[in-house]
């Protein structure tokens, strides 16, 4: 019986980070699922009869899963938070089930093909294809979203289709070094970048980045110095310095500014010549860790990378920034994409790093 409970909680979970589900039923973004916004939320008619059956299950055990995990001041009554679902119940089969959902989901909604649209590879090479999964490359996704939004030329160019289940992969900043590895597995297209409509060149790109990784110490992630157990998970950890893997994919070095420290115009023109020039390139954004919080006070998520794919110099207050945040979890969200102003990005974010 537990078990089951830790499986249905866990597709609630999905269902409410599909599309950032958990903020829009959250009415007051007090970061709670009440039992009435729950409520609410089942009178949707756009619902799956399995999402209903989720908030149903919510509802049936709220007083069990808000209790969870210690998260309020006083007694649990506020209602369910994300470390309420992430603590109920065993959390390790909790995440193999949701490995398990993301796999089944590259199944049935993906293609295991290098591009989607085999006539056109261009129109499939869109940061919609980029979906981080369960390791810790943040700084090389938004980076590879980046560059996708950017000049998904140089994406295509790099690539290699051996015709015999592998691919070739020659990043422009080591044009000596390629690196061959086997088509992603179904189970790799669940646990690491998630396959999707678009194809599987992210997933390509991740793996060959990882088996990068493993062959160069010097290359890998603070938090991965043994360079993981297969090829992708060399990619797991971080980076010492933010921008390095962006360097890797374009062939350029880059430059990084502290946000607090640079004025509004600086990053304006910045970002107006790397985003709206003759020639674009990749610009990415990081938020600090803290020692207190998960978020900024706008929701964005701390010790995380971000990929910025636009910038309008007319919206209001400086500009309206376009933020994506590698998880792509849909539009108008900050676990996928969002639109913000120069002013909101100056409060959110600690460092910008751009291709030169």
């Amino acid at each position: 019986e537990n078990a089951k409970q830790i499986e249905q909680v866990s597709v609630a979970k999905g269902f409410l980070d599909k599309e950032d589900n958990f903020k829009k039923i959250d009415s007051d973004g007090d970061n709670f699922l009440t039992k009435d916004e729950l409520t609410k939320a089942l009178e949707r008619k756009d619902l799956s009869a399995e999402e209903r059956v989720s908030l149903q299950f919510l509802i049936d055990h709220y007083s069990d899963i808000e209790d969870a995990h210690n998260d309020e001041w006083g007694p649990e009554n506020d209602g369910i938070t994300r470390d309420d679902l992430d603590y109920y119940g065993d959390k390790t089969v909790s995440e193999v089930f949701n490995v398990l959902s993301r796999v089944n989901e590259a199944q049935t909604t993906g293609t295991r093909d290098l591009y989607a649209n085999k006539e056109n590879p261009l129109s499939s090479i869109t940061p919609d294809a980029v979906k981080q999964g369960m390791i810790g490359d943040c700084y090389f996704e938004s980076a590879v979203a980046s560059l996708a939004a950017t000049d998904p030329e140089t994406i295509q160019r790099m690539i290699k289709d051996n015709g015999d289940g592998t691919y070739t992969v020659t990043f422009p900043g080591a044009p000596d070094e390629p690196i061959t590895i086997k088509a992603p597995t179904e189970a790799e297209m669940g646990l690491y970048n998630q396959g999707g409509k678009n194809g599987a060149w992210a997933n390509v790109l991740e793996k060959a980045y990882g088996a990068y990784c493993q062959k160069h110490f010097w290359r890998r992630g603070p938090f991965n110095l043994g360079g993981g157990d297969t090829p992708a998970e060399g990619a797991d950890g971080g980076e010492f310095f933010h921008g390095r893997a962006m360097d890797l994919l374009t062939g350029r070095s880059s430059d990084s500014d502290t946000i607090f420290l640079t004025s509004d115009k600086t990053i304006a023109d910045k970002l107006n010549a790397a985003l709206n020039g003759e020639h674009k390139y990749p610009v990415i954004a990081g938020i600090n860790n803290s020692l207190i919080d998960d978020t900024t006070d706008e929701g964005f998520y701390v010790a995380h990378m971000y990929s910025v794919i636009g910038f309008d110099p007319n919206g209001p207050d400086g500009g309206t920034v376009t933020i994506r945040n590698p998880w792509g979890d849909g539009d108008n969200s900050v676990r996928g994409t969002s639109k913000i102003s120069l002013k909101q990005f100056r409060k959110n974010f600690s460092e910008v790093v751009y291709t030169k």
